[in-house]
């Protein structure tokens, strides 16, 4: 049994509208990965606000974590990147953006 330490995960979700208007998503999905491995993405995200891409920082204690089934394991959070790096490619997004093939810190996985 791994033992986890206490983690900042950070819960993704793409939506069409600025949520203060109204929930008006039209893509459910939610992404859980490691606050490290979607620290390129975050910056994207301040860079192209437009993309309307939220990233919501969720704090949770490591009780809360093994309640929920938490944290992700590294195949978990990769694949989790590697969806996210579709929907980002398939978006309008700039040309910049889109030729972002892998963040760094996916690297040290493979």
């Amino acid at each position: 049994q791994r033992c986890y330490p206490v983690r900042n995960d950070v819960r993704l979700r793409l939506t069409d509208g600025d949520e203060e208007e109204g929930p008006r998503s039209t893509d459910s999905r939610v992404f859980y990965c490691s606050t490290v491995l979607l620290a390129g993405f975050v910056k994207v995200y301040r860079k192209y606000p437009q993309s309307k891409i939220l990233f919501k920082p969720v704090h949770q204690s490591y009780n809360q974590i093994q309640a929920d089934g938490y944290p992700p394991t590294v195949r978990q959070e990769v694949e989790g990147l590697q969806t996210l790096l579709e929907v980002l490619q398939s978006a309008h997004l700039p040309p910049v953006v889109k030729a972002a093939k892998k963040p760094k810190a996916l690297r040290q996985y493979e």
